[in-house]
C-alpha cells in the first residue's frame, strides 16, 4: 500500500474555492475521527509548498472532465455522476528520482523463502540508528531536492498508520554511520487505498459524497518514482555495527522534501509488490 496526504489539501482547498465557500472543513459522522487525523496532518501542509512539487489540481461541475484529467494522467480512478448542484475535483502529485549513482543488479533471497529481482546500491548511501526499529534507517539520496528512506518495520494496520509510523521515524533517526552497501527488491506497486471514510467531511451545508484515491510506487536501480491521485465529490444540500544491509522483508519507504515538515510520500513494500 502507498499513500500520500498531500493531494488531499489540494483537493480540499479547490473545492471549497468551487463552491464559493469561506468556511472550513468539519469532521463529521462515523469517521469523524479518521477526517479529523487527515485535517490536523493537513495543517502542515501549505499552498507554498504544493507550488514546489509536481502537482496538478483541477475542478469542474462534470464528472466526465475529471475522469478525463485522471485518465490523461495516468490513473484509472474515476468519479460517479455528480449530484444536481455538486462539483468534483482531482489532484494528483508526481515525484522522480534518479540516484546519482545508478545501483547494479543482485537477487534478494527473503524470508518468504523466495528469490527477488534486487539492488546493490554502493554509494550516496546513508543509515542511521533508531530506537524504534529493528535494523537501521536507510537514506539514498537522487539527484532531486528529495530524500528517499527505507526501514524494515512492522507491517502498520492501514494507510493512515502507515504515514503516522514513517513521520515517527523520520523524527527519530539517531546516529549516522556508513556502509558498504544497501541492497532492496526492486517495487512496482499500483494501489487504491479506500478513503470512503473521507465521505461526510462538511463545510457549512456542503458535504464531501464521493472519495476516490489511487497511488503508484517503483523501484528499481535508476531510481524511484512515486504519484498520488485524489478524487473528491461535493454534495450541496442539507447537511548499528553493521557493514552491508538488505531489505529481504517487507519494508517501509518514505520522500522528504526540505521545507516541509511531515513526509509527502509513504509506501509499505511487501512481497506482492516486488519483482521476481
Amino acid at each position: 500500500m502507498s499513500y500520500s496526504v498531500l493531494p488531499f489539501g489540494s483537493a480540499l482547498r479547490k473545492a471549497l474555492e468551487m463552491i464559493g465557500s469561506d468556511l472550513e472543513w468539519v469532521a463529521s459522522g462515523i469517521n469523524k475521527e479518521k477526517q479529523q487525523q487527515l485535517l490536523d496532518l493537513l495543517k502542515y501542509v501549505f499552498p507554498a509548498d504544493c507550488e514546489s512539487l509536481d502537482m496538478k489540481t483541477v475542478g469542474s461541475r462534470s464528472a466526465d472532465e475529471i475522469n478525463q484529467f485522471l485518465a490523461d494522467n495516468g490513473f484509472d480512478i474515476k468519479l460517479d455522476k455528480l449530484d444536481p448542484g455538486g462539483v468534483g475535483v482531482a489532484s494528483i502529485l508526481k515525484i522522480l528520482m534518479s540516484w546519482v549513482y545508478e545501483g547494479v543488479d543482485c537477487d534478494i533471497n527473503a524470508k518468504d523463502g523466495a528469490n527477488y529481482k534486487g539492488v546493490k546500491m554502493l554509494k550516496n548511501i546513508e543509515c542511521f540508528t533508531s530506537p524504534d526499529i529493528e535494523g537501521c534507517i536507510v537514506r539514498i539520496q537522487p539527484h532531486e531536492d528529495f530524500s528517499l528512506y527505507l526501514a524494515t518495520a512492522s507491517q502498520p494496520f492501514d494507510e493512515q498508520s502507515m504515514f503516522a509510523l514513517a513521520n515517527e521515524l523520520s523524527k527519530a533517526k539517531g546516529v549516522r554511520f556508513d556502509v558498504k552497501s544497501v541492497s532492496f527488491p526492486e517495487v512496482d506497486m499500483d494501489c487504491h487505498p479506500d478513503i470512503s471514510w473521507l465521505c461526510g467531511l462538511s463545510a457549512g451545508r456542503d458535504f464531501i459524497s464521493q472519495a476516490v484515491m489511487q497511488t503508484k510506487f517503483k523501484l528499481d536501480k535508476y531510481g524511484a518514482r512515486a504519484e498520488a491521485a485524489v478524487a473528491v465529490a461535493v454534495s450541496r444540500g442539507i447537511s548499528f555495527d553493521q557493514k552491508h544491509v538488505i531489505f529481504d522483508k517487507p519494508f517501509l519507504a518514505w520522500i522528504e522534501k526540505p521545507g516541509i515538515e511531515i513526509p509527502i510520500f509513504v509506501s509499505w513494500c511487501d512481497y506482492d509488490s516486488w519483482k521476481k
